[in-house]
């Protein structure tokens, strides 16, 4: 499987050279692609992808001529403006590699990596690809609320001077742009805040943009470096043979899971069961990978969220908790919520992983606390009964019983293993639709 690419340094500037992917060393049936050291680029088409590594088009742009609502004397005032596009007539040709995306392709990349992208269409077939301009209607929250805006693409024929219809002060703005920012997660695009994992599908763009466009996707690197890939979008079927699958994919949320659990996850962020498990103020991928074990620290954020979704009301905040190795507040809550204990009065080891019993007792918490009841047991079901701790059992077997938490095979429970952070939301899930 050669379908790794390898972003090539390129400057946005340098607009008479398109960007293209270059084979990248990969594993045989590695599919955690989020651990390449390089920048990396997933997409899924096998070695009979046609890649014109000379191609060239013709294209015709938007240029802009900006205006100011007010002055301040001879000075205007920055955010009074207005941008005013009127269709070129002159035409720029470029040339460089390019690939031909059919139908049924996909292109997933690293958090932040994918910053924006411009379409230049022919429908036509007169070899002229016309830019593309988007109307953005801002959210009445503003461009910095997290919210996708929403947005249209203009027509490849649509008349021009266009002058945005609010300046860059009054909100909610109302305006043109020749190109789109990329929002985390699948086809979201029009987007602001911090970015994860991004999918895109060549069955999107072309419903978006309609077959012969040239999408260029442009790169927006933590390094200052900028780059763009250049697709070609054709409209036409793929060979199945050319398809390539991979048993993780992109979440809602700009996340990555595996392909069996994808619809839970999304079902998850939906209902708002999803903590964000990305950590500080730069998105990393290994941050993006719901397949690693998930934390003590963690399953007592999605305990709050699992409370605040059945119970349809905020969780209280909590100044301080008990334990000297975290102070983080979401950790305090879950704890003043009655919802998590420390291994000791003070330690609560928020980095250690959470084991099955101890996610069982928790969940069994939350139900309580809405007013629930986890019968006494004096024994589980289970085959490894004799290694589940006594104060884990009531709520293992009730859980279980509830088809909450399942056994791991062979009628065992096996309470000190871990779980995944993508298992971790399943089950809240499950108790979300089940026990609300």
């Amino acid at each position: 499987m050669k379908t790794w690419r390898r972003w090539l340094t390129l400057s946005l500037a340098m607009v008479m050279t398109l960007a293209l992917m270059a084979p990248c060393a990969r594993a045989a049936g590695d599919e955690k692609w989020w651990e390449s050291t390089d920048i990396s680029v997933w997409l899924n088409l096998a070695d009979g992808h046609v890649q014109d590594a000379d191609a060239s088009f013709k294209l015709r742009k938007w240029s802009t001529e900006t205006s100011w609502d007010k002055w301040n004397g001879t000075e205007p005032v920055w955010d009074t403006r207005r941008e005013t596009y009127t269709r070129n007539t002159e035409l720029q040709e470029v040339t460089g590699p390019c690939v031909r995306l059919p139908l049924g392709a996909e292109i997933e990349a690293h958090p932040k990596l994918l910053g924006s992208i411009r379409a230049y269409s022919d429908p036509d077939g007169d070899g002229i690809y016309d830019e593309r301009l988007f109307r953005i209607k801002e959210t009445p929250a503003g461009s910095n609320s997290g919210t996708p805006d929403t947005f249209e693409v203009l027509p490849v024929d649509t008349a021009s001077p266009l002058t945005d219809k609010a300046s860059a002060i009054e909100r909610p703005r109302d305006y043109y742009l020749p190109f789109l920012s990329i929002h985390n997660g699948i086809d979201n695009l029009a987007g602001s805040g911090l970015g994860g994992c991004v999918k895109l599908t060549s069955d999107y763009l072309t419903k978006l943009f309609g077959p012969n466009t040239l999408v260029m996707v442009g790169l927006s690197l933590e390094s200052g470096q900028q780059g763009s890939f250049w697709y070609l979008l054709t409209g036409e079927k793929a060979d199945p043979a050319h398809l390539e699958k991979r048993n993780t994919t992109v979440t809602k949320g700009g996340y990555v899971a595996s392909k069996w659990a994808v619809e839970s996850v999304n079902q998850a962020y939906d209902n708002g069961l999803m903590p964000d498990f990305y950590t500080g103020t730069v998105r990393t991928a290994a941050d993006a990978d719901l397949t690693r074990d998930i934390s003590r620290a963690q399953f007592a954020a999605v305990t709050v969220k699992l409370y605040e979704a059945m119970s349809g009301q905020k969780a209280p905040t909590a100044a301080s908790g008990p334990f000297t190795d975290t102070s983080d507040p979401v950790i305090n809550q879950a704890f003043a919520l009655g919802f998590v204990t420390g291994m000791s009065d003070t330690i609560f080891a928020p980095s250690s992983p959470v084991t099955r019993e101890q996610a069982a007792l928790m969940l069994s918490r939350v139900y309580t606390k809405l007013g629930g009841e986890v019968p006494k047991v004096s024994a589980t079901t289970f085959a490894d009964d004799a290694a589940i701790h006594g104060w884990a059992r009531d709520a293992v077997a009730f859980m279980s019983g509830k088809g909450i938490v399942n056994g791991m095979g062979e009628n065992r429970f096996e309470p000190a293993s871990g779980a995944a952070i993508q298992q971790a939301l399943v089950i809240a899930l499950r108790m979300f639709q089940n026990l609300k």
